[in-house]
């Protein structure tokens, strides 16, 4: 007998009575059938500890039948939140440039602030050293006013951080920095590798901290070692201590994080701008150390040494500087900050009476931009540059007069090791262009007077009888944030401010000065010319023709000529006749007139 009726052809009561009676039965068999297949997937399910495990919803308390219904119910949790997040954001955003300008008033001002940490193992690693070191070089510009909340944990997540964290803090600002585990199925957490479920849990975060009252920055995780960026699960040497482990690329994660911040008005520090040009010693091996060495020549993919950690800090505080949170500075080619209280991104613990008008010490390569201004430091003050750069091997230039006895130091990045060119490995040293490749030099004018070149390829020019002028390049090779401290250690040093150029433009004009110091080299002809009329520099064959030769010769000779290129009313000949050895002639141009010549031998 068929189980469901029949439906005639006629349109009537009996066809419609007859289809509604139909749609409850089949309603009735496909929930039965279903109940079915839960049992069935229920009762195997029991003997997988993972499967049951993952039924169950710890924030909610709810154990579902299958797992299934778990997921679909969190992917329709996903999809909802995304949706009230994309119409909340420019509200969240709004409170978050609010916390924001409430902890740049603090910094301004002198108050204590406090920095929570959000992030895994790299942001608790060698007792939170990236933290420490962050904190030892914002204390060095703040005075001891700046300190911390550690909620990093190693092997933590988005979500775990999430979970891990869930009562409010007495911080200021939050640093989040998640990515590295989410990317990685090395923890086995079911979320790993999903973009969706990062963006929903990193958002959550975000959100809660700022219904907190906390201001946000956003750090992206850091790249993995180069060699292993695509990671396989083949072991290739035995003593590789990481073979197995399977990591998506972090980088598209890093990307997110980027996207997110902009979202939520959230400062973003990309660790890959920071790390990326280092190379991979400074990844950790299985003991800690710096990969490479004999007990473990592989090393570790994801995890800093002492001194990268050490690097990621101290850029990472860069942010912190010269109302940066709320007004960043990009530097490029041909930029120039000066001391302009609010107009550049500096902090000086100097009195701010300090910034003089019109010092006769205040003006660089030109007038300063300022319109000669210039900063006065005394022992143990300092003034702390901060900038955003998006262009690898730039050069700095700190304008400043250290006078006599009196020693100025210097320093790039709170003087952490810088990396190599991006192309050119010789110049990790600044080899042949006279830029400096460490990060730290003092200039001391103590015990003998020195002189700086003001531009390559110029004599030294001293400006100033009791002070040293000092313009000395410092190559910066890598992009994001830097910072530029110049501090007195003794004596009297005062601080025009910093300009910028661009490190292959040097180097072209570099090129081009010795290829015209090469070309004066190079032996021209003169035929019928007045020696009196000439003005560029060089060396010349003249022939009899040519008038205004030493007294007496007649015949062809060989003319050195030498002229100040600032002022033609100065210059020097030489004469050697040709074919004779015996003598040579000499004069001057004094006042823009020829003397009259000297014989020499």
């Amino acid at each position: 007998m068929p189980k469901y009726r029949t439906l005639g052809t006629n349109l009537g009561r009996q066809f419609r009575n007859d289809i509604n009676a139909n749609f409850a039965d089949i309603e009735r068999d496909i929930t039965n059938l279903d109940s079915r297949v839960d049992n069935i997937v229920a009762d195997a399910g029991s003997s997988n500890t993972e499967i049951v495990d993952a039924r169950y919803d710890s924030v909610n308390d709810v154990t579902y039948t299958v797992l299934k219904d778990r997921l679909d119910d969190q992917s329709n949790k996903i999809g909802i939140l995304t949706q009230i997040t994309d119409m909340l954001s420019p509200y969240y955003a709004r409170k978050n440039r609010q916390y924001l300008g409430e902890v740049s008033r603090k910094l301004r001002y002198g108050e204590n602030v406090t920095i929570t940490f959000y992030g895994d193992s790299n942001s608790m690693r060698s007792n939170s050293r990236y933290q420490v070191k962050m904190l030892e070089a914002l204390n060095g510009v703040y005075g001891g006013k700046i300190s911390r909340i550690d909620r990093a944990y190693a092997g933590d997540s988005a979500k775990a951080g999430y979970e891990r964290w869930t009562t409010t803090h007495n911080g200021d600002i939050s640093i989040i920095c998640y990515g590295t585990n989410d990317s990685s199925t090395q923890y086995g957490y079911p979320e790993a590798t999903k973009v969706r479920d990062y963006i929903y849990w990193l958002e959550k975060l975000i959100i809660r901290e700022l219904e907190w009252g906390k201001a946000v920055i956003l750090v992206s995780p850091i790249p993995t070692r180069n060699d292993k960026r695509w990671e396989t699960k083949t072991k290739t040497m035995v003593t590789d201590p990481y073979p197995t482990i399977f990591r998506a690329d972090s980088y598209v994660f890093g990307n997110l994080c980027k996207w997110i911040a902009e979202k939520y008005s959230a400062p973003f520090i990309d660790s890959r701008e920071i790390l990326s040009s280092y190379e991979d010693e400074i990844f950790a091996n299985a003991n800690g150390n710096s990969l490479g060495t004999a007990t473990s020549p592989f090393g570790d993919p994801v995890h800093l040494t002492d001194e990268g950690l050490e690097i990621w800090g101290k850029r990472v505080a860069g942010i912190f500087i010269g109302d940066s949170l709320l007004r960043p500075q990009k530097a490029t080619a041909n930029t120039a900050f000066a001391t302009r209280k609010g107009e550049d991104p500096f902090t000086t613990n100097a009195p701010p009476e300090r910034i003089r008008y019109y010092t006769p010490y205040a003006w660089g390569v030109g007038d300063n931009i300022a319109g000669k201004r210039a900063l006065e430091l005394f022992a143990n003050e300092e003034i702390t540059y901060a900038f955003y750069v998006d262009t690898e091997d730039l050069i700095v230039y700190p304008n400043i007069f250290v006078f006599a006895n009196s020693i100025a130091e210097i320093k790039l990045d709170y003087g952490i090791r810088q990396p190599l060119g991006t192309l050119d490995e010789e110049q990790k040293n600044g080899a042949n262009y006279g830029y400096q490749g460490a990060s730290t030099f003092t200039i001391d004018t103590t015990s003998t007077r020195k002189t700086f070149n003001i531009t390559k390829g110029q004599d030294p020019i001293t400006k100033d009888s009791n002070a040293d002028y000092v313009s000395k390049g410092i190559k910066i090779s890598s992009k994001g944030w830097h910072t530029i401290n110049i501090k007195c250690l003794t004596g009297y040093v005062s601080v025009s401010g910093i300009r910028f150029r661009n490190d292959t433009v040097e180097r072209i004009a570099n090129l081009e000065l010795a290829n015209n110091n090469n070309a004066q080299l190079t032996i021209k002809d003169l035929n019928n010319v007045d020696l009196n009329t000439i003005t560029t520099p060089g060396i010349y064959y003249t022939f009899g023709t040519c008038t205004n030769k030493p007294p007496g010769v007649t015949k062809n000779g060989l003319l050195k000529h030498y002229e100040k290129t600032s002022d033609h009313s100065i210059a020097m000949q030489e004469f050697y006749p040709y074919n004779d050895t015996t003598y040579a002639w000499f004069r001057l141009k004094i006042t823009g007139v020829w003397q009259n010549w000297v014989q020499i031998k």
